[in-house]
C-alpha cells in the first residue's frame, strides 16, 4: 500500500490490518503486505522520497498487488482545471508507478479515486486517474471510488471522522471495497 494518511499505518487506520486478516482467511496462504504510506503526502512529495520508501518493501519480487491512494492532499496544491498542472501530476503519478513496477515487476496497481469534504476537484482527479490507468493498461487498474462510498450521500458524516479520514464504519467499508477491488 502506498498513499497519504488514509493509508499511512501510523495514522489510526485499522483497515490495512483488517484487509490483511480478511485476505488471509480467503487465501489461507502467506499473504503479507507492506505499507509505505506517508501522512500529508502528495504525489510529488512521495515521488521525492520513493527510493527510501521502496527500500522498505519486503519481498518485492513476490509482490502481486499494490493499492495506491493519492489525491486528497494534491487537490489543495494542484489546479485540476489547468491542463498543464494535471499533465505534470499525471506524469509524476505514472513515474511513481513505474518506479514501483521496476522493483515489484509482478505487481498490478489499484488506484483509489479519492474524496474528502474539502475541495471540489474529485471528478477531475478521478478523470486524471482514468488517464493513468489508460496509459498503463497492463499494470494499472481503477481501485475503489471514494466519491461514491466515502461521501455516502451524507457528505461523509457516516464514513469519516472529519470529512477526510475514515471513521470506524469507513474503516470497515474501505476493507470491503478493497476486498472487492482485489477480487475477493
Amino acid at each position: 500500500m502506498a498513499g497519504d494518511s488514509k493509508t499511512d499505518a501510523t495514522w489510526p487506520n485499522s483497515w490495512p490490518s483488517d484487509l490483511d486478516a480478511a485476505v488471509n482467511v480467503e487465501e489461507e496462504t502467506g499473504w503479507t503486505h507492506f505499507n509505505i504510506g506517508i501522512s500529508g503526502a502528495t504525489v510529488a512529495s512521495f515521488l521525492a522520497v520513493i527510493d527510501d520508501k521502496i527500500a522498505e518493501i519486503d519481498d518485492p519480487e513476490n509482490t502481486k498487488k499494490i493499492l495506491i491512494n493519492f489525491g486528497v492532499n494534491d487537490q489543495a496544491s494542484i489546479d485540476f482545471d489547468n491542463a498543464g498542472e494535471v499533465a505534470v501530476w499525471v506524469s509524476d503519478y505514472e513515474s511513481l508507478i513505474d518506479q514501483l513496477a521496476t522493483v515489484c515487476p509482478n505487481a498490478d496497481f489499484y488506484l483509489s479515486r479519492p474524496w474528502a469534504r474539502i475541495g471540489t476537484e474529485w471528478n477531475q482527479i478521478a478523470a486524471a486517474i482514468g488517464t493513468i490507468v489508460s496509459d498503463r493498461p497492463l499494470i494499472a487498474h481503477l481501485g475503489d471510488d471514494e466519491r461514491v462510498w466515502l461521501e455516502g450521500g451524507d457528505d461523509g458524516a457516516t464514513m469519516t471522522t472529519d470529512g477526510t479520514h475514515y471513521s470506524a464504519a469507513g474503516q470497515a467499508e474501505k476493507t470491503a471495497q478493497m476486498m472487492t477491488v482485489l477480487g475477493y
